[in-house]
């Protein structure tokens, strides 16, 4: 039947039981493989993945990276105790760079091969990616295609005047190779074109004749990342008091936070953090060394934040513009957002957006128990993992979180000497956020007081102005559901000039797929990337989606894929072309930020051909200068 419906919709003579409808311009087609949007976030998806895996592989082959010498034998062709010190003493110092002969990048490739068990790491990729979930990407082809190392990154040297054993109290000698290794991966593109991706990876390897400092260096690098937050880490349990914030309204900041927030509590807090995590290696870790030179190398040792899990938006709620609340709370997104009620925020009675507001104190506890439940199941993991507990006086901490993950460092070194620096792998330590590490439950609960609803609904209200903002979201006409139902200049805080406007990448389908519409409205598209980044980071905001939906079939609680209206951009803006067979009695906008999750039930105007559901606007000056 469907193949019928398929055939007399191509010949435009799709009769319904109420009336005869001529579909008019082009036949629906099946979409492919999904979206450019979603395939883009899969690809996205697979290099998060191999990036974790990679620095997974990394701590199980740990030992690998350490050797003993006793100046005779060596298990390896290049790196041996006499080899390292004749090419330092030839070179007269620290060898950096591309300097090596040929044969002797044959013979430390061969070593490296050895050093990380190139068939283990291979099997250990196909054994653990998820090949269900990547199969459009890596379906019959080896995804993993070897290294290749980046000479210009090469760093080795020595030294006979290590660091002392107090167990032995005798000197060491030192030494390391340090070289960045670009380890090649391989995907099929939209195109079902094989694409590289190169992952950098930084390889450090030890060869010493202190076994001390190696059991050191190791137990560091395979336990600092839970030990510091299962121990209480000062700085591994953030909130508001490590942000300088001037107000209340900057607490929405402390959601999806940015590189650049998290730089300045790291790097600029007197080096209160160095100061302390320093302090809890040497106890932790080298307290038979003496006196360990352990220390950052320079004032940049932030590299990035990695978030793991976080509260979110993740339960839906169904709205109907036909209802004059649920229009209010639509307007509010989708034509002006205004402050217009007093209630109480943080115990203090505040101006505030009605419709915000009470959608957020109905929805505010299941986000955060939705989150709670799985950081518990994260913390089980971790403390099974460790063989340790959480600290006793961190359990209040731990049930106001908001976020969990990891905070990557560089530049960790034993600064023996003048003349010798010895690195340690790039290291990680999980993380907590929380709006107030001490919040009560009975304070949380109460959204009068709750510190946590009142920086949620403060995150709320910024996310929602910057996507207005970013767009140059204009007010509807009306108070009812009538056309158009959105209306924007797309020349708002992220464009540039006149030509730079997120119209240009408006695009649609020509049928009843509306996957082109959804992405150009979710700024997925390579030309809308840059006003998606902006949205974000702007509106402190990690999740972002604005798209169409069909209609709920009669016994289904699952939304079609696919709608009857086709739609077309020209100069008015995004206009209804037309429609299949019986066409949409109602259609779904989706509309999901940090803190709302809302499908809103749209009726009664998808049969009117030609007319404009978003409407292009000329730009217009905002009363906030953007």
């Amino acid at each position: 039947m469907k193949k019928l419906l398929n055939l007399l919709g191509a010949f435009g003579l799709v009769v319904s039981t109420s009336t005869a409808v001529i579909a008019c311009g082009t036949k629906p087609t099946e979409p492919g493989t999904g979206s450019d949007s979603d395939y883009l976030k899969l690809i996205e998806e697979f290099k998060n993945d191999l990036q974790l895996l990679t620095d997974n592989y990394w701590k199980e082959i740990n030992s690998n990276f350490f050797d003993i010498t006793n100046n005779n034998e060596s298990l390896y062709t290049f790196i041996n105790q006499k080899n390292i010190t004749n090419l330092v003493k030839e070179n007269g110092g620290t060898l950096k760079g591309d300097v090596l002969s040929d044969d002797n990048k044959k013979y430390l490739i061969s070593d490296i091969n050895k050093i990380l068990n190139t068939k283990q790491m291979e099997d250990y990729y196909n054994n653990n990616v998820n090949k269900e979930k990547y199969a459009l990407l890596i379906e019959d082809i080896n995804f993993y295609t070897g290294f290749e190392p980046d000479w210009s990154s090469l760093e080795i040297n020595y030294t006979d005047d290590g660091l002392t054993n107090l167990r032995e109290n005798n000197s060491s000698f030192m030494s390391y190779i340090n070289l960045n290794l670009n380890l090649k991966f391989v995907y099929k593109d939209s195109n079902k074109q094989e694409t590289e991706y190169i992952l950098p990876k930084r390889f450090i390897f030890t060869l010493t004749s202190n076994q001390l400092l190696i059991d050191s260096i190791k137990n560091l690098e395979k336990n600092i990342a839970n030990d510091y937050y299962l121990s209480g880490g000062k700085y591994s349990w953030i909130d508001k008091e490590k942000y300088n914030f001037s107000n209340k309204e900057d607490l929405s900041k402390i959601f999806s936070p940015s590189n650049e927030d998290l730089r300045s509590i790291y790097e600029n807090d007197d080096k209160g953090f160095q100061i302390d995590i320093i302090n809890f290696m040497k106890e932790n870790y080298f307290r038979d060394i003496n006196g360990v030179p352990l220390e950052f190398q320079g004032n940049i040792i932030f590299d990035k934040f990695l978030s793991q899990d976080s509260v979110k938006s993740n339960s839906r709620k169904d709205m109907s513009l036909a209802k004059a609340d649920d229009l209010k709370t639509y307007n509010t997104i989708f034509s002006k957002m205004e402050k217009n009620q007093k209630a109480f925020l943080f115990n203090q009675e505040t101006d505030i957006n009605q419709e915000m507001y009470s959608y957020l104190k109905d929805e505010y506890l299941k986000f955060y128990d939705s989150y709670s439940s799985r950081n518990k199941n994260s913390l089980a993991t971790i403390e099974n993992n460790s063989n340790k507990k959480l600290s006793s006086d961190k359990q209040q901490a731990f049930e106001n979180s908001i976020e969990t993950g990891q905070v990557k460092l560089k530049g960790l070194s034993l600064n023996v000497s003048s003349t010798y620096v010895h690195p340690i792998n790039d290291l990680s330590i999980f993380v907590s956020f929380a709006v107030s590490n001490s919040e009560t439950k009975e304070s949380r609960n109460d959204y009068r007081k709750s510190e946590l609803f009142g920086a949620m609904y403060h995150n709320l209200q910024l996310g929602i102005k910057t996507f207005q903002e970013v767009f140059d979201i204009q007010a509807r006409n009306g108070n009812d559901s009538n056309l158009p139902i959105a209306r924007f200049s797309g020349r708002g805080i992220s464009s540039s000039g006149a030509l730079d406007n997120i119209w240009n990448g408006i695009r649609v389908s020509g049928n009843q797929y509306y996957t082109n519409l959804n992405e150009s409205l979710n700024l997925r598209s390579s030309s809308l990337d840059k006003h998606r980044d902006v949205l974000l980071e702007t509106g402190h905001q990690s999740l972002y989606n604005w798209t169409i939906n069909g209609s709920i079939p009669v016994g289904s609680s699952e939304i079609k894929k696919t709608t009857w209206t086709y739609m077309q951009v020209n100069n008015s803006g995004v206009i209804i072309k037309g429609y299949y067979y019986g066409g949409d009695e109602s259609i779904f906008w989706n509309f999901q930020q940090n803190f709302i999750n809302i499908n809103f039930k749209i009726d009664g105007i998808w049969k009117q051909r030609n007319s404009v559901i978003i409407e292009k606007t000329n730009k217009t000056t905002r009363s906030n200068g953007n």
